[in-house]
């Protein structure tokens, strides 16, 4: 063997148009599968990251409102404004304390001529409205309906016996007889009513 056989041995065989072609193509369907690859790793990619980036954006918003809460938590038990608080807190007390002790002697007053006033003897009469003003030493009028104006002498005389009203006090004393009922109404005022 020659030279020129030996490389034409080793040299390929040429190949034709149509192997060239069929070559090119699978090099060109392997680039279109790697390609598609490409893309669809990229939209996973880009998905992942649109989630991650999501779900960053909500754990720091509620970091965001949990720092709130915090420093909202901070300055409500800060040991200066609690004390401050409870000092003011109890100055209201006190005031209301001061208050209350400063009306202590008309609530007993009321609350004595009302109980006397519910203790007295009333047979044929009854109360329809009670006005007391400033405590036990007030005016006082007693408005109501009365069977007959005979239940009403004994009631004025419980009256000045309870010291409800004093003897020489007695200011007013009105009776209407009710001209479709078989009462009369009636309406008392001690001298130091201001009620006509």
């Amino acid at each position: 063997m020659n030279l020129r056989q030996d490389i034409e041995l080793l040299q390929r065989p040429r190949r034709t148009l149509a192997e060239r072609l069929l070559d090119l193509r699978a090099l060109l369907a392997a680039m279109l599968v790697l390609l598609a690859l490409w893309a669809l790793s990229a939209f996973l990619l880009s998905h992942t990251i649109t989630r991650q980036q999501s779900h960053l954006l909500q754990v720091q918003s509620e970091l965001a409102m949990r720092q709130s809460e915090l420093a909202q938590l901070q300055i409500q038990l800060d040991p200066m404004r609690l004390a401050a608080a409870r000092q003011a807190r109890r100055q209201t007390l006190q005031q209301s304390l001061i208050a209350y002790q400063s009306l202590a002697p008309y609530r007993a007053g009321y609350t004595l001529r009302l109980q006397r006033l519910a203790n007295l003897p009333m047979p044929g009469l009854w109360l329809t409205r009670i006005e007391l003003e400033h405590g036990s030493r007030g005016p006082i009028l007693l408005e109501g309906k009365v069977l007959g104006s005979e239940h009403l002498s004994p009631y004025v005389q419980a009256l000045h016996q309870a010291a409800l009203i004093a003897d020489d006090a007695l200011r007013q004393l009105q009776i209407h007889q009710d001209e479709e009922a078989p009462t009369s109404s009636f309406l008392l005022s001690d001298q130091r009513s201001t009620h006509p």
